[in-house]
Protein backbone atom coordinates (compact mmCIF):
# COMPACT_ATOMS: atom_id res chain seq x y z
CA UNK A 1 0.00 0.00 0.00
CA UNK A 2 1.21 3.48 -0.87
CA UNK A 3 1.82 5.72 2.11
CA UNK A 4 1.22 9.45 2.23
CA UNK A 5 4.92 9.93 3.01
CA UNK A 6 5.95 8.18 -0.22
CA UNK A 7 3.51 10.21 -2.33
CA UNK A 8 4.78 13.40 -0.70
CA UNK A 9 8.42 12.35 -1.12
CA UNK A 10 8.12 11.67 -4.84
CA UNK A 11 6.29 14.90 -5.65
CA UNK A 12 8.39 17.23 -3.50
CA UNK A 13 11.78 15.64 -4.00
CA UNK A 14 11.38 15.22 -7.75
CA UNK A 15 10.95 19.02 -7.91
CA UNK A 16 14.05 19.41 -5.73
CA UNK A 17 16.00 17.09 -8.02
CA UNK A 18 14.91 19.23 -11.01
CA UNK A 19 16.16 22.31 -9.17
CA UNK A 20 19.54 20.73 -8.34
CA UNK A 21 19.88 19.37 -11.90
CA UNK A 22 19.32 22.83 -13.35
CA UNK A 23 21.96 24.31 -11.06
CA UNK A 24 24.47 21.60 -11.93
CA UNK A 25 23.90 21.02 -15.65
CA UNK A 26 22.74 24.43 -16.87
CA UNK A 27 24.19 26.99 -14.49
CA UNK A 28 27.36 25.18 -13.33
CA UNK A 29 26.55 26.14 -9.72
CA UNK A 30 25.88 22.94 -7.75
CA UNK A 31 24.42 23.38 -4.25
CA UNK A 32 24.75 19.78 -3.09
CA UNK A 33 27.42 17.12 -3.49
CA UNK A 34 27.20 14.44 -6.16
CA UNK A 35 26.75 11.93 -3.34
CA UNK A 36 23.68 13.75 -1.97
CA UNK A 37 22.22 14.16 -5.47
CA UNK A 38 22.68 10.47 -6.23
CA UNK A 39 21.19 9.47 -2.87
CA UNK A 40 18.07 11.56 -3.55
CA UNK A 41 17.75 10.19 -7.08
CA UNK A 42 18.14 6.58 -5.88
CA UNK A 43 15.39 7.07 -3.29
CA UNK A 44 12.97 8.41 -5.92
CA UNK A 45 13.81 5.53 -8.26
CA UNK A 46 13.36 3.02 -5.43
CA UNK A 47 9.84 4.30 -4.72
CA UNK A 48 8.99 4.35 -8.45
CA UNK A 49 10.18 0.76 -8.73
CA UNK A 50 7.95 -0.24 -5.84
CA UNK A 51 5.00 1.80 -7.15
CA UNK A 52 5.13 2.07 -10.97
CA UNK A 53 2.09 4.34 -10.96
CA UNK A 54 4.43 7.08 -9.70
CA UNK A 55 6.59 6.96 -12.82
CA UNK A 56 6.32 10.30 -14.61
CA UNK A 57 7.26 10.43 -18.31
CA UNK A 58 9.13 13.67 -17.49
CA UNK A 59 10.49 12.39 -14.19
CA UNK A 60 13.95 11.49 -13.02
CA UNK A 61 13.84 8.02 -14.60
CA UNK A 62 13.52 9.49 -18.10
CA UNK A 63 15.71 12.57 -17.77
CA UNK A 64 19.33 12.89 -18.86
CA UNK A 65 21.53 15.97 -18.38
CA UNK A 66 20.47 19.55 -18.93
CA UNK A 67 18.85 21.63 -21.64
CA UNK A 68 19.37 21.03 -25.35
CA UNK A 69 22.09 23.08 -26.96
CA UNK A 70 21.18 25.75 -29.46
Amino acid sequence: MVTGNEIHFVSVFDRRLNYYSNLYYNLDKPEISDYEYDKLKRKILEIEEKYPEFVDKNGVRNRVGGRKGL
